[in-house]
C-alpha cells in the first residue's frame, strides 16, 4: 500500500518514511499477518523501496544498477535494524509458491545486501 508507494519516491520520501518508523511498522504488520499473502507482498515491496539506494547506469547491452552515494547505506541499515531481512525471509518461506512475493522478496534482500558489511551479514543470517 501507501508506504510501498511513498518509499518508492525521492530520497527525501524514503527518509521521511524511515524516520517516521515505517520499516518497523511494516515488519510488525508482516509478523502479525503472516498468512495474508497480499500484505506480505506489500511488505516486501515497501521494504524493497525503503532500502533502495541504486542508480541506473546504461551500459549496452543492459542497464546496470550501481550503488549511488548519499544516505542510501543508512537507509539500508535502518531497514535491516528494523528486522527487514528476517521479515522478508519469513514471508518468502511462508508463501513459497507465490511468484510475485518471491520476486519482491528477492529485490528487498538484494537492496538490503547492497549496504555495508553489517547489512550483508544480516541478510545472510536471516537465512
Amino acid at each position: 500500500g501507501a508506504l510501498w508507494t511513498m518509499a518508492g519516491g525521492s530520497d527525501a520520501c524514503k527518509q521521511a518514511v524511515l524516520g517516521a518508523g515505517g520499516a518497523a511498522a511494516v515488519v510488525a504488520a508482516m509478523g502479525r499477518h503472516a498468512a495474508d499473502v497480499e500484505l506480505q507482498r506489500a511488505g516486501c515491496g515497501a521494504l524493497q523501496n525503503m532500502a533502495f539506494g541504486w542508480g541506473l547506469a546504461v551500459h549496452p547491452p543492459w542497464p546496470l544498477a550501481v550503488p549511488v552515494s548519499g544516505s542510501s547505506d543508512a537507509r539500508m541499515q535502518a531497514v535491516v535494524d528494523a528486522g527487514g531481512a528476517s521479515a522478508v525471509v519469513a514471508a518468502m518461506d511462508g508463501h513459497a509458491a507465490d511468484v510475485e512475493l518471491q520476486m519482491d522478496g528477492c529485490g528487498a534482500l538484494r537492496n538490503m545486501a547492497a549496504g555495508g558489511d553489517a547489512c550483508k551479514q544480516a541478510v545472510v543470517d536471516a537465512g
